[in-house]
Formats: C-alpha cells, structure tokens, sequence
C-alpha cells in the first residue's frame, strides 16, 4: 500500500502515566589534560565550549566545538586546508567542518585498539588569542577491543529429507568492528567437517549474530566446536564454545541457560520440536513451589519466575514433556540453577514528555536493588526551544549544553527495606519547585547512581576508584561545574575515565565499571495543552487545542508558527472549538502554543508527523491541489508522426487563473528538448499541444512534460520504427485454456493478408508462464495461491517447425515447468511466422494454465481492524474447499494443515517474504500439523493460538493428491483489554480502529461512523481529502461505542478520508491505551 495523503497530522499528546518515582545522572569523573594530571586553563571556555575526551570508538571522528561561529559555507562540509590537529602518536586524516562551530578531524585509518592519544588543537590557527591559549592540549583513549560469543539457540529442522540442526549465536564487542574483519572470529567444527557461519544483516552497534547451518544430526551424540579467536578485531581473546547435538528421533533436553533479564528466568532447548498446545502445568516445577509461567516456541520453553528468587534451585522436568510426534523423555530431569541478585539498575515509568501542569509535577521512576540515585535537571530555557527543536524531537537530547544549564543535582535517599530487595520498586520526584520557577521552559532529568548505593552481596569485594574521586560528584556547585573542563563534548556524552573502567568488568556489579554510563534521562514540561496540527497542501496550518486533563477544547490559546531559522511566519488565537487556521509562507517548521504561564510545542516536519502506514490511505497524489490527466491518440507513434497530446487538468478550488499559461515540453531518450510550447486557452480545463518529430528522430520513449500553477504532469510517448504484419496468424486452443492433464491438440495456420495461404514457412511458438490470480466465480471470497511458491516466469519453445502446403501445423504442446507453481497460472504465447526473406510477423496472445488436477483454497474468518485481527483464547473457523480446474466441488481424502509462527514484520516492510523457508527448509517446524479430508469437498479447520502468544502465522493446507498447497497469513492479537504496551507494538497501540454503516454514501445521506469508546474523552472528527480539511467536530463519546453522523455533501465525492482522533482524560484508568488514539477509513461519496 502506497502512503498518499498528503494532510500531515502531528500531536503533541505524548504525556506521562502519572504514578510515583524519580532521580538524576552524575557528571563525568574528573579529567586531566595529560598524564600528570593538569588541568585545562579555564581561559579556553570563553573560545571553545566542548571537545572529544575520555575513551573513543575506533572510528570515531575528535571534535572541538567552538563558542563562537567561524565556518561559513565555503568550508563546511569541505576539507579544511589548515592543520589544525597533531596528534601523539601521530595519526593521518581529514580535518572538516561539519557546522559553523564544529570541525572534526577523522582518521584515514582506524585508530589503534587501546591506544592513549594526546591531541592539540591549534587554536590560534582561528582566532587571534593569549599565547597560554594558542594550543588546546588534550587526551583520549581508544577502547580496548574485546569480545564475548555466546550461544543463543540451538533448533532442529529437516530439509531435503534429512535432519538437520541449527546453531544462533552472537559476538559481543567492547567496539564496533569491522564486519569483514569480524567475519573471521567464528568458525565451526563437527565430524571432521569445517562451517563457516551465516552472518545476519544491518549488523549494528557491538552485537552481531551468526547462524550454522546445514549441520547433521549425529548417529550417536557428538559435540559442535564453535571456534573463536579475535586476532582481526586487534584482540587476543581466544577459545572454544561446545554445543551437544542428539541423533534424529532421541528426545531429550539439549541445554538450560538462566537469564536474569529482561526477566528472569530459564531457557530449556530439546532436541526435537514440541508437541504445540500441550498443558505444561505440573510437567516443570520449582522445588519450593515457586509459581511459574511458561512460554514455548518450536523446541524452546521458557521458565519465567516473576523476578524476586535468588539463590540455588533445582528445576524438575518431568517426562510427560511431549515432542511434536508425540514422544515423551525418556526420563525425569532435574536441572540445577544459580539465581543472581538481580543488579542494581534504574528505569523510567511511561514514556511520554509533557506533565499536567494543573496536577501534581511528580515524575515517577523504578529502581531494583539500590538504597539510593543521583538526580540532575537541566533546564533548557523558553528562549532557547526553537534552537533546540532545530536538533531534536521533544524527547531528545543534541547539542544540550548550547540550551540549556544544570538547576539541580542531588542525591535521593529510597527505600532498604529488605523485602523490596531483587524487586523493581516505584518512587517519585516532585519537581514543582523546579518546573514553577520557569513553566515555560523543557526540563531534561537525569538518573544515575554508584557502586556505594547497590544493595548486592560483592563477598566483601572493594571498588577499584578512590572514594574521594567517586565523591567529587556532590562536592561541586554549579557555577564550578560550568567552569571546569571535566566533561567530553555535551551533557548528555559518554565519559570513560578509562584509568578505572574495564570492559570485561562490564556486567559485574561488584567492579567501578558495571557504573559508567547507568541510568536513564527524560525530557520534560508542564503543560494542559493538548496540540493537535494538520498541513494542508494549500499553505495551511490548522491546530486543535485541548485539555489534557478534561479533554475540553480550549479557546484564546496563541498558536505561533515558526520556520527552521526561528523566524515568525504568522500566527492565530483558537475560537472556542480549540481550533486556529493559519495561513503560512515558506515552510513551517514549529509553532508554539501559549495559554497564560502554561506553553506548548510541537514540530511540524514531515518527519514528525504520525504514521498512517497501518490504515489505508492509498490514492492519487494531488500536486498544488490540480490533478492531470495527458491523453493521446495512440499508444506508439513512428518518427516523423505528428503527435497530437492533451491535458486535462481538475481544478476544483480554483487555483489557476484565467488565461494561466501551460507548459509543454517533449525530451527525447537522452533527454534533450526537442519541442517546447505554451499555451493559455484551455477550454474546460482541457489543453492541446500538437507536434511532431523528425523522420530521422533517434527512436526510444519520450517524456512529455506539462507545467502548470507549479504542477508537474509528465507522460512516458513511445517512438518506435514499427513494420506491420503481412501474415494473419490463427492458433486455435480449445475453451481458450490449458491443463496439464489433458493437453489438447493444438492447430496453427498462417494466410498472407492478400488471401493466399502462407505455406511452407518457418513459424516458432514460445510461451512464457507466469504466476496470475487463482479465481473461481463460485469461491470469490476463498484463496487458492500458495504464498510459500513464489514462483519465476519460466519460457518454453513449443513448436518449431514449418506449416504444410495449406499454411497449417498441429502439435500437441508439452509443458513441464521447472517450480512449483503457486496455483494457476498465466500462459502467454508468442507465435512468429518468418518469410523466406527473414522477415516475420508476430501474434501476441495470453490463456491460464492450470498446471494442477485439484485447487485447495482456504477462507480465514473475518477480524478487526486494518490488519483484519483475530483474537487470542478463542476458536477460529478455517474454511476449506477442493475444486478441479472448472471449479467444480472434488473429493480428496488426503488434505494436510499445517500452521507456521512467522517473524513479526510491519507492512511497510515491502522487501519480499520467502515463506518457502517455512515449509521446505531452514529451521522452522510447524507448531501444528494435522491430516483431514473432503469428502463433500468442503471441510473446516479449528485454530486456537492461546495467550500469551500472539503475532503473525501462516496456515498452509496442502493436497497431497494434487500436490497443490495454498495458505494464508492470519494476525492474532491479544484482546483490547490486554496490555498492548509491548515490544515492537509501541505504534499498534496508538490505532484507532472503526467502521462505517455502508461503503459508499450518495451526496445527501448520512454518513454513520461508529467507534470503540471509553466512558470518558472526546472525538475530534476530521473529514480531509488529498489536499485539505473539509470539515472538522468535536464530538462526546459513550461508553461502549459512539456513533457518530454527518451528511456525504459535494466537496467529499469522490472520496473522503475521516481522520479520526479520540482524547482520553489524562487520569483515566479504565483502560491502559494511551491518552490519544487515532484511526483513518476511506469513504466513498459519489455525486449521482
């Protein structure tokens, strides 16, 4: 699906779940100029306000970052000709501007793993300067590489008739690597046998995974050795990982592994597929009765214990534990386990930005195993919110120190009680104080803590860092932290003092190093205004201002828009629906909302706009509100024709004036002008252009182009030397299709156009297959393609030969395709009849080919919404029909179901999806199987995905009599009152899904929309099409569903597109989606 409308929606109703919590982020430990501990004269703050310090990725750029502007457009961007660093140990590179105070030098080459540089930038190469500030002298460590692999899964398949296994894993870097070089770590051995592993792609940041495939399963059990060794990657870490594989059929437990986090738990892998749906309480147990839940996926159960054990345990797994051919264990096992105290960490509750400003300004947080957290506020000032949002959306954080300024640090004392250890425990922060003493500015509140504030028995192991430096933290005011150069580059960069930080101590709680870069920050404000801002191509701005308390439109609210440069554009005030329309020039970058104290704001960039990539918004692009339409009189034209074009162009607000003028423009294939005309006479709308091209014109496609009210039209014109047929060619195919089991004889016959018969000539037939549409007329609403047989255009010769006397051939056509064939497909002939000079004439035609004896379809039942989503705990019908080739009901005792759980992808995913992997290799197993039979030719097939599952699946039923296999990928979804909060689903949770009473409306009738509601909020109704608003409303909800009417009037046909948002009360707690949902439906209104 194509996202065409162009009306842009933005909101700034991204708030806070308002619940108890809070804490800050401590500043960068203290940083010497050079080894012997010098300080950075404090002089250099009034030249340059950040440089890069502390430790580097390898391929990192250095930055200095001046206080003042000095690159113009002539050096940014472009390499600079002045050497302004040098380096020790020297390195070679590029010096560049990348802004008109930022310059970066990047090496040619990566920089040495673990290496100390000292820089000096050559301050006086700029600006005139003191001689102690000539040379800004400073240095940086690049980090150590190291690496960690670690086996994630171990999968059974079969492929090809044999049993295979699969082995993921993934190589933890201390720095990102180069991927080739990173490609030469791992390598496997089995049975004498060398792999080299499959690396996954969009390989990012320091985690990359790799795949062994195609590994046999053994006669007897035998280790997988996975090799590694980091030599390319600049490290000597080395060593070997060993992963027990089971011959085919032998059931049993492959490994455990205990995870702590995300939640805790443990993994336990068989070695063969697991029997789909079986009850697995009472089979896994805890041995002090622990509660536990299970979640199982192919031959993987996942134990979770709810988060709060410690300690040793013994998992008991008994041997009801079934496979998916219905195999038990052969015997108890028993696994021993070591639950860690979970580390200490902190971690946000909720995700939004903007704060009620009429309730308390409390930010609420969670921390685990700490006695106590490190709160920073900066303020980034009212004055400062159009350069900010230059950089950043709300929640973001570039560039921070030009902005804004710390207002608070403190420690915050929480909770010891012992029974609140190894549990996520919820606090808060009042930050009235703050926020009241500037409401009109944005807040960015830091978290942090350190290794004195765990909770977590260490066995009396001391820190590596001196007290007194891990103290410096709190024993500075603001106006010394603002002076001293202890930090690297912003507030918000990643500071190593790498003379204590260690990256294999990374994960210890019990080592300094677990500590560096802890914690979270979010960007806040107080604010009751809710901002709601659609474009329109016509230059507009319309905002809808709410309470986010009441969801109450609010009236006499100041909207001002702003461009990229800060500079006021135009303005307006909200009448008493909330609602402002501004008219702009240029581009509208931001606009600021004021109601007395209180502020809002919102950036109105494409970029920013909400996704409306799971509602259909297809359609026609309408450019500068005039919509096109180029015809002409034929489809090929000859060099040397005279081309004779129109346009037709709908105006329906009318934007072009009277006796406007329209450009054409013909280019040729390389793209020269060829003919250009204007025109000003248009009658209806409708424009003709008549031209025509040489007799020796170069032969290829044109382009004719038409400009008009700064609409672009343009129209592919095809010039071809064309020689047209002297032979009639006749091939005759009886019922114009074809089947593969009963081939008909087929005849040829060829007649020159003068009436003689066209005998003893050469004549070739090829035919090109195709996959096209399985239909049949009495099973519309069925499917009959197999989505797992892509299938490629295949061509076969079918006869060459010469025709007889008579100018006839019969053959009988043999037709073999080399794939699978996702049902019918389309056969398109060529036949071509040459004459005795070489010349030929050509008949082009198409029929199906119905490779097939027998057609499985299926019909999944109807859902909700875009994604038409079924719902889990519940029993879906699967309706089956087996037809022949004329579509008439066969028998088939020998059909097979099989359901597949696939990877979730988001739609706009438009690269293909090989299911075949599914279904014929690679490692995936269905997770149910079963063989049914149609003796009426109908039957029905029961699906039940269970919670906590959910996602996307294929269901693939297949007559094994045929051979002819169609499928079908259904979403199912946990119901709406289920928490949607989950990963991947953040946008899900934000649609709005409704209907309408019919799908199209005559002008006059009424159109009835009706939507899910809560008890509580407010609809804001949009009617738009392609360009503009139409109409827009308020409307109240009720609890259940709201209905909601208005009359299909001219302006909406042909269609229309109902935007619909609904505002849910800030406070509201009947349900846990967030406080804005918004959905879209075409509706089509024809004007009869």
């Amino acid at each position: 699906m194509k996202k065409r409308t162009k009306i842009v929606v933005i909101s700034a109703i991204a708030v806070l779940a308002v619940v108890l919590g809070i804490v800050f982020w401590p500043k960068s430990l203290s940083f010497s100029a050079d080894k012997q501990g010098q300080q950075i004269d404090p002089g250099f703050r009034d030249f340059i306000s950040g440089f890069s310090a502390g430790m580097l990725p390898s391929n990192s750029p250095v930055r200095v970052r001046l206080a003042f502007d000095y690159a113009d457009s002539t050096l940014i961007g472009k390499t600079s000709d002045k050497e302004l660093f040098k380096f020790k140990p020297s390195l070679k590179g590029e010096t560049t501007w990348i802004d008109s105070r930022t310059v970066e030098f990047r090496p040619e080459k990566r920089m040495k793993a673990g290496e100390e540089y000292t820089a000096r930038f050559f301050l006086s190469d700029i600006i005139q300067v003191s001689k102690e500030l000539e040379t800004l002298t400073f240095n940086f460590k690049v980090i150590p590489q190291n690496l960690e692999v670690r086996v994630l899964s171990v999968k059974p398949y079969r492929e090809s008739d044999k049993d295979l296994y699969q082995i993921r894993g993934q190589v933890v870097t201390a720095d990102q690597a180069e991927p080739e070089a990173l490609k030469k770590v791992i390598k496997g051995e089995f049975a004498g046998k060398d792999y080299s592993p499959e690396w996954e792609e969009d390989q990012s940041g320091n985690s990359s995974f790799f795949v062994f495939k195609n590994i046999p399963r053994p006669l007897k059990e035998q280790s997988f050795e996975i090799e590694y060794d980091g030599k390319s990657i600049e490290t000597d870490q080395e060593g070997s990982l060993y992963v027990e594989l089971l011959p085919s059929g032998v059931f049993d437990l492959l490994y455990h592994r205990v995870d702590q986090s995300p939640e805790q738990g443990v993994s336990l892998q068989f070695s063969e597929n697991l029997k789909a749906s079986q009850e697995l309480e009472g089979l896994i147990t805890l041995n002090d009765g622990s509660k536990v839940r299970f979640q199982q996926v192919d031959n993987e159960i996942k134990v979770f214990t709810g988060g709060s054990l410690t300690g040793s345990y013994v998992l008991t797994i008994d041997k009801g534990i079934r496979d998916m051919n219905d195999q038990k264990l052969d015997d108890i096992k028993a696994v021993s386990i070591e639950f860690e105290d979970v580390k200490p960490d902190v971690r946000a509750v909720g995700k939004g930005v903007i704060m009620p400003a009429s309730n308390m300004l409390i930010l609420p947080f969670e921390a685990i195993n700490l006695g106590a957290v490190d709160v920073q506020v900066i303020r980034i000032y009212e004055s400062n919110i159009g350069q900010f949002l230059q950089v950043n959306q709300l929640s973001d954080s570039y560039e921070m120190r030009r902005v804004g300024r710390t207002v608070l640090k403190k420690t915050i004392p929480l909770s010891t009680n012992p029974a609140d250890q190894n549990r996520w425990n919820r606090y808060s922060l009042d930050l009235a104080e703050v926020i009241n003493a500037d409401p009109g500015a944005m807040y960015r509140v830091k978290f942090s803590f350190k290794k004195e504030y765990a909770i977590y028995g260490c066995g009396g192991t001391e820190a590596n860092a001196p007290m007194a430096i891990l103290q410096e933290f709190d024993n500075k005011s603001f106006e010394e932290e603002e002076s001293e150069w202890n930090y690297y580059d912003d507030y918000d960069g990643d500071y190593y003092d790498y003379e204590y930080y260690d990256w294999s101590e990374r994960d210890d709680p019990c080592t300094v190093s677990y500590y560096y870069n802890k914690g979270f920050a979010r960007n806040v404000m107080a604010s009751d205004l809710g901002i709601i801002a659609k474009k329109g191509n016509d230059g507009t701005v319309t905002c809808f201002v709410a309470d986010i308390v009441s969801t109450q439109p609010m009236d006499n609210v100041s909207i001002e828009v702003y461009n990229f440069q800060q500079q006021l554009l135009s303005g307006g005030t909200t009448d008493k629906e909330g609602k402002a329309v501004i008219s702009t020039k240029g581009n509208p970058f931001y606009l600021i909302a004021k109601k007395d104290k209180q502020r809002g704001y919102l950036r109105l960039d494409n970029g920013s706009s909400l996704s409306l990539s799971m509602f259909d918004v297809s359609g026609q692009q309408i450019d500068k509100g005039l919509k096109g339409f180029i015809y002409g009189e034929r489809g090929v034209w000859r060099p040397g024709d005279s081309l004779h074009l129109a346009l037709i162009i709908e105006d329906r607000d009318k934007r072009l004036p009277q006796n406007y003028p329209v450009t054409f423009i013909l280019s040729n294939p390389l793209g020269q002008q060829v003919q250009r005309i204007v025109k000003t006479n248009g009658v209806n709308g409708i424009y003709r252009f008549s031209t025509a091209t040489q007799a020796d014109a170069p032969t290829g496609n044109y382009t004719a182009s038409f400009k008009a009210g700064g609409a672009n039209f343009t129209k592919s014109i095809r010039i071809e030397t064309i020689m047209p047929n002297r032979i009639k060619i006749q091939l005759d195919i009886p019922g114009n299709k074809l089947t593969s089991q009963d081939m008909p004889q087929l005849t040829l016959s060829g007649q020159w156009l003068h009436g003689a018969d066209a005998r003893n000539l050469k004549a070739e037939i090829d035919v090109t297959l195709s996959s096209t549409p399985t239909l049949f007329e009495a099973y519309k609403n069925y499917h009959f393609d197999d989505p797992a047989s892509p299938f490629q255009s295949e061509s076969h010769n079918l006869f060459s030969g010469r025709l007889d006397d008579k100018g006839i051939a019969k053959f009988t056509p043999s037709i073999s395709i080399e794939n699978n064939a996702p049902g019918v497909l389309k056969a398109a002939f060529e036949t071509k009849i040459f004459e005795e000079g070489g010349a030929f004439s050509v008949d082009r035609f198409s029929v199906p080919f119905y490779p097939y004896e027998s057609y499985v379809g299926i019909k999944s039942p109807e859902g909700e919404g875009y994604f038409n989503t079924l719902v889990t705990d519940e029993t879906h019908k699967i309706d089956i029909v087996n037809v022949n080739s004329n579509g008439k009901i066969v028998a088939s005792n020998n059909i097979k179901i099989d359901v597949y759980k696939l990877d979730w992808r988001w739609w706009w995913d438009n690269s293909d999806e090989y299911l075949g992997q599914f279904v014929s290799g690679d490692y995936h197993q269905p997770i149910e199987s079963s063989t049914i039979n149609t003796s009426s030719g109908k039957a029905s097939y029961n699906l039940r995905i269970n919670y906590p599952e959910w996602g996307r699946y294929l269901v693939r039923v297949t007559d094994l009599s045929s051979g002819h296999a169609t499928g079908k990928i259904v979403f199912i979804d946990w119901p709406s009152w289920r928490d949607q909060n989950r990963e991947g689903r953040q946008e899900a949770a934000n649609m709005l899904s409704f209907n309408s009473s019919k799908d199209k409306y005559n002008v006059g009738e009424d159109i009835v929309l009706t939507i899910p509601t809560s008890k509580e909020g407010r609809l804001l109704v949009s009617l738009e099409n392609g360009t503009r608003i139409i109409k827009s409303f308020w409307n109240d909800v009720k609890e259940g569903t709201t209905e909601i009417r208005f009359k299909a009037i001219q302006e909406m046909a042909p269609n229309v597109f109902a935007h619909v948002t609904y505002i849910q009360p800030h406070a509201q707690t009947a349900n846990s989606l967030p406080i804005r949902l918004y959905g879209i439906l075409p509706i089509i209104v024809e004007n009869q």
